[in-house]
């Protein structure tokens, strides 16, 4: 049920090497949201600042970034 951008933000985040609650201690992110995104269950976040978030935490190339 997970979408590509689910998928794809998971994966990214492990390979980063962060937890979940790491990862949403650095960017805000609640983590019952973040984990429900992440297995497909809640929407992808309408804020543009937060992906800048995530692509400096997760040091994302440009072409990962469009992915978001």
């Amino acid at each position: 049920m997970a979408s590509e951008f689910s998928e794809f933000i998971h994966q990214k985040r492990i390979d980063g090497g962060l937890t979940l609650r790491d990862f949403c201690l650095k960017t805000g992110a609640n983590s019952v949201y973040w984990s429900a995104l992440e297995r497909g269950y809640a929407p992808a976040p309408a804020e543009e600042e937060f992906y800048l978030k995530i692509k400096k935490l997760l040091n994302l190339s440009d072409k990962d970034f469009n992915i978001l």
